[in-house]
């Protein structure tokens, strides 16, 4: 699919039906213009002249992209009730709304000052069967939000942008480190010329999913073509396995979820002594506290297993109602291993119990496996087996 970006400091709608017959009659099905391009970005009074999405703005909009036969993709500040946003429309040649998002990393006083946060990175569309996610600017800048829109399947992210001088880093090394980290192809359409105090960087461009340019701007303004290749994209995917190698189990940190360490043989054994002592004084509720709900009991003697912790308790009850109870435990070959956030601890027990006044001892191996919980290491399984002769 042949796509355009229109680098440009104009917010005339003139303009735009021209552009958009110049990359209509180059063969392109979808142009991207830069952000906040209805009404200029670092202009006063944008909450005055914000419009409600569907408005004046999109019906013109909508419009160019019927009269010249592709979708547009145009920035734009959008009035929802009190709240402003700074969005972007994907508008289609039969005048159907593709997508809509709002601008989730507000920058600076400009953004901050005017516009309302967006909650979501979820704008997607599908134009002749290539997947399009959309962010705004700053968005890019931040390697979550492309990533999101990669695992959800995107062949293609376009992003309205308003980049200022100094920080034409983000479009000669960000852009193209999001294209190459994700196996996407970017189009990022910059302002370019001055306006309330910013000089625009210009350099937008079309990256492909290896990295590499397909297109680039100048300063000035421009219309970039370049074509969107599957094959491109299914080769980059080979050669760069980034999304097939992530491990995002180690990866919780970055949404505010700690990363638990490993498990330490302190730990462990510590969480052992505790079930050992609570067993060998018989208290069943500190014992009992060292399981899980859904713990899993083998014990040699019994003919069945004990699949919950409520079917255990049961029977320790009866043997209690039978005057059962622990003289002694005690603890010996102790061993751990620690697997991540679980552990399985090994020991010899010799155990000592009264039954209405008659004693009786055992030696046997038991093997308890620990798991972090919320509630702190418990165990959630124990199995019970005798000693060899």
């Amino acid at each position: 699919m042949r796509t355009a970006v229109w680098q440009t400091g104009s917010t005339d709608l003139g303009r735009l039906r021209e552009r958009a017959r110049e990359a209509a009659a180059a063969g392109a099905r979808l142009l991207v213009t830069p952000e906040a391009f209805t009404s200029g970005y670092a202009v006063p009074d944008i909450a005055t002249a914000a419009q409600p999405l569907g408005g004046p703005w999109h019906e013109a909009i909508a419009a160019i992209a019927a009269e010249a036969g592709l979708a547009i993709l145009y920035g734009h500040p959008e009035r929802d009730g009190e709240q402003v946003f700074n969005a972007a429309t994907l508008v289609d040649r039969d005048r159907s709304v593709l997508a809509h998002h709002r601008k989730a990393h507000l920058y600076g006083d400009i953004d901050r000052s005017t516009y309302t946060a967006g909650e979501g990175l979820d704008a997607i569309a599908e134009i002749d069967g290539l997947r399009i996610g959309i962010l705004i600017c700053y968005d890019v800048e931040f390697p979550e939000a492309v990533r999101s829109l990669a695992l959800a399947g995107v062949d293609l992210v376009a992003v309205p942008t308003a980049l200022m001088r100094p920080y034409e880093v983000v479009a000669r090394t960000l852009v193209p480190t999001r294209a190459c980290e994700n196996q996407v192809h970017l189009l990022y359409a910059n302002r370019c010329g001055e306006e309330g105090g910013l000089t625009y960087c210009g350099e937008s461009c079309v990256v492909g999913p290896d990295g590499t340019d397909l297109a680039r701007a100048g300063s000035s303004d421009e219309l970039l073509l370049a074509d969107v290749v599957p094959a491109r994209l299914a080769g980059a995917a080979d050669a760069t396995t980034y999304l097939e190698d992530r491990r995002p189990e180690l990866y919780g940190a970055l949404v505010g979820r700690p990363v638990a360490a490993a498990l330490t043989e302190r730990e462990v054994l510590a969480a052992a002594d505790r079930l050992v002592e609570a067993f060998a004084a018989t208290d069943t509720a500190a014992y009992f506290a060292c399981f899980t709900p859904d713990a899993t009991f083998v014990f040699h003697p019994e003919q069945h297993r004990f699949d919950d912790r409520a079917t255990y308790e049961g029977v320790w009850k009866g043997w209690l109602d039978e005057g059962w109870r622990v003289v002694s435990c005690t603890s010996t070959e102790r061993l751990v291993q620690v697997l991540g956030e679980t552990a399985i601890f090994s020991h010899r027990v010799h155990t000592v119990v009264d039954v209405a006044g008659e004693q009786a001892a055992s030696e046997e191996r038991e093997t308890i496996v620990f798991t972090r919980t919320p509630d702190g290491l418990l165990a959630v399984h124990e199995h019970l087996s005798p000693v060899p002769a």
